[in-house]
C-alpha cells in the first residue's frame, strides 16, 4: 500500500517539476521539437515496461536484492516527465497550425476525437485480454514511432525568443 502512495507522489511532484522545463524547451525550440521529445519518452516507457515484463516472465524479479516492484519506480517518473507535454505543447501547436478564424472549429474537432480516443481507451484492456502486455506495449512503441514521424513533417512553428 505505501508503494502506491510513492508512485502518486513520484507522478505529482515529477509532473510539477516537469512543467516548467517542458514550457522552455516549447518557448526555446518550439512546441512540435517537445512533443517530439515526448513521444520518444513514450517509446522509452513501453520499451522498459517491455524489459520489465520480460524480467518478470523469466522468474528474475526474485532475484534481485530488492523488491521487484521497485522497477516500476523509473517508469513513474518517465510517466511524469512526459505527460505534461501534451498539455504544455500539444493545445498550443494547434492552435499555431489552424487558421486564426477557424480555430473554434479545430479545437472542436480536436477535442471530439481526444474524447473518442478516451472512451476508446477500453479497447487497450481487450487488446491485453486477447494477446497480452506484451502486445499493448509493443502497440505504444509503434503508434509513438508513427506520432513521431508525423510531427517530423509538419512545418517547425516560431520558437518564442
Amino acid at each position: 500500500e505505501s508503494a502506491v502512495g510513492n508512485f502518486l507522489a513520484v507522478l505529482t511532484f515529477g509532473k510539477l517539476l516537469s512543467n516548467y522545463p517542458l514550457g522552455w524547451l516549447a518557448d526555446h525550440k518550439g512546441r512540435r521539437w517537445v512533443l517530439r521529445l515526448a513521444t520518444l519518452g513514450w517509446v522509452a516507457t513501453a520499451l522498459f515496461s517491455l524489459g520489465i515484463l520480460a524480467l518478470a516472465r523469466a522468474g528474475l524479479l526474485t532475484r534481485f536484492a530488492f523488491p521487484g516492484y521497485w522497477l516500476a519506480y523509473p517508469l513513474f517518473v518517465l510517466v511524469a516527465l512526459f505527460s505534461p507535454a501534451d498539455w504544455v505543447a500539444g493545445q498550443n501547436l494547434l492552435l499555431d497550425l489552424a487558421p486564426e478564424d477557424d480555430r473554434p472549429l479545430y479545437l472542436g474537432f480536436a477535442n471530439t476525437v481526444l474524447g473518442l480516443a478516451l472512451l476508446s481507451s477500453g479497447l487497450a484492456g481487450g487488446l491485453v485480454d486477447w494477446l497480452g502486455l506484451s502486445a499493448l506495449f509493443a502497440a505504444a512503441v509503434v503508434v509513438n514511432l508513427l506520432a513521431w514521424y508525423f510531427l517530423g513533417r509538419l512545418a517547425p512553428q516560431p520558437a518564442i525568443t
